[in-house]
């Protein structure tokens, strides 16, 4: 995926509110450079690493506001699951992950087609619109496009 968008991947896993069409992505690490290596560096904090009871540190990234785009493959059923959204912003909150970032989506239908036996847990989202780019890439290399907010 970094070859087709230029930008690092935000590795996470979700928390899902469905009466506000939001998700939740965090994880305990997030690229500084959201952008790709050409552009700015995200505004960031160090703080305790809340996952390991405050013990150690972790950067918490603040995610500029725009699209973002998710996805998973998975090698040995020959799909990819494919999703997007619109970035609101940073989630401050020392409980859990502290990168937290705030995704309007069809959180409904992501929960609904969410196949976390195929797929795994954590999928990875890119800063940007970058789905139709992954659908070329899937049909090129023959994997089935589960569409996850469809």
């Amino acid at each position: 995926g970094q070859y087709i968008t230029g930008r690092p991947v935000f590795k996470e896993k979700t928390a899902y509110d469905i009466p506000n069409n939001r998700i939740t992505y965090l994880h305990c690490t997030a690229p500084f450079k959201l952008l790709g290596p050409e552009g700015p560096f995200s505004d960031y904090d160090i703080l305790t690493h809340g996952d390991s009871r405050y013990v150690g540190a972790s950067p918490s990234v603040k995610y500029p506001v725009g699209d973002l785009t998710t996805i998973k493959i998975s090698v040995l059923e020959k799909k990819i699951a494919l999703r997007h959204g619109r970035v609101l912003g940073s989630v401050m909150d020392e409980k859990g992950c502290r990168n937290k970032v705030l995704v309007e989506a069809n959180a409904k239908r992501v929960l609904e087609n969410y196949d976390e036996e195929t797929f795994g847990w954590h999928r990875v989202s890119f800063a940007g619109e970058s789905k139709d780019e992954m659908k070329m890439a899937a049909k090129l290399l023959g994997l089935e496009i589960v569409d996850e907010d469809d």
